[in-house]
């Protein structure tokens, strides 16, 4: 089985790279449709809905980064793109179509660095994709 290390992965923020990226996320979910009837043995039964994306970045805060952390504010429609490993080619990305800033947050903490982390929401699922 082939695994990665994620130390080389990346977001972009369409074309521009986030600098200071430490992790990223992100989960899919469908909506469940109950679609139980009346039966002898009182089974329920489902089906899936919509699908919806979710997902975080965390940052080390970078004042310098006006198109990658500066352009993930609150409200902001973006395009991303979040790289298990490098933007070579053969390495695998996951892309949205549009993803929705839902919340983003800052800490500081006297033994360690300024930290971002920024909350997404997207239609739908990630696009699976290799750099080529």
């Amino acid at each position: 089985m082939a695994t990665k290390h994620g130390r080389k992965g990346l977001v972009k923020v369409g074309s521009a790279t986030v600098a200071q990226v430490k992790n990223w996320e992100f989960t899919e979910t469908a909506d469940e449709i109950d679609t139980t009837v009346m039966n002898p043995a009182g089974d329920k039964s489902s089906d899936p809905g919509g699908v919806e994306t979710s997902g975080s970045m965390l940052c080390l805060f970078d004042t310098a980064d006006a198109t990658g952390q500066g352009a993930l504010t609150v409200g902001a429609v973006v395009t991303l793109e979040l790289y298990t490993g490098p933007d070579s080619t053969g390495e695998v990305y996951y892309s949205t179509t549009t993803a929705k800033v839902m919340s983003r947050s800052s800490a500081a903490d006297v033994g360690a660095m300024v930290e971002r982390n920024i909350n997404f929401k997207a239609d739908g699922a990630m696009t699976e994709n290799t750099v080529s």
